[in-house]
């Protein structure tokens, strides 16, 4: 289906932000002229796959077992998949001085030092009461609750829309849930865990590109 008219994000004044989940081999050719900016995160594989499964489950009413979508994730059968290639493309993407690597444990643990190094990336620089505040405004409890941000009206339409709109207060089918570093733990099992371990190090053999995955 051809679009009547340009995208907003076309049409959209600079400086503009684009959330992609794209490999590197599916970026616009105009990637290698312009030169934006791009920040890249990464995120441990183990909590992907479990923040995976319930966007699965929530918003495209996937009727898959947990046990059934991580066979899945570990056979490289889900949306963006493979994983590992994903992740250790952009690492080593020949694109000096304009990209930012980013790990979300990182930025649970020292989300304020996450901020800093962000906006140096971008030529900003602020006060510490400023910084203070977006700390505060940019963390996951303060997002989970803004509406602006937290896809609250995609999930709403999206239960409601396929009957189940007794789950609408349940905080396991929001777009924003948990926000944790190691949810994984309480939500995969010893053998499963192991399986995901076991299944890094056959993708990935670079001992320092392992590191990306810890």
């Amino acid at each position: 289906m051809k679009h009547e008219e340009p995208l907003p994000m076309v049409s959209a004044p600079s400086p503009r932000f684009i959330k992609s989940h794209l490999p590197v081999a599916l970026l616009p050719d105009r990637i290698w002229s312009v030169k934006p900016k791009i920040v890249y995160v990464r995120r441990n594989p183990k909590s992907v796959a479990v923040s995976y499964y319930h966007h699965y489950v929530s918003i495209y009413g996937c009727t898959a077992t947990k046990e059934q979508f991580m066979r899945a994730f570990l056979s490289d059968q889900i949306l963006s998949s493979p994983y590992h290639q994903h992740v250790i493309e952009y690492h080593h993407l020949d694109y000096p001085d304009n990209l930012l690597y980013l790990c979300y444990e990182d930025m649970k643990k020292d989300l304020k030092g996450t901020l800093r190094r962000v906006c140096s990336f971008f030529g900003k620089s602020y006060s510490d009461d400023q910084f203070d505040t977006l700390t505060q405004h940019l963390s996951f409890d303060s997002l989970k609750n803004n509406k602006a941000v937290n896809f609250s009206d995609v999930t709403q339409q999206a239960l409601q829309h396929s009957n189940r709109a007794d789950k609408l207060a349940d905080p396991n089918f929001k777009f924003m849930r948990r926000g944790e570093v190691e949810g994984w733990k309480r939500e995969l099992d010893p053998e499963t865990i192991k399986e995901f371990e076991n299944w890094t190090n056959s993708k990935v053999l670079d001992p320092e590109d392992r590191k990306l995955f810890d």
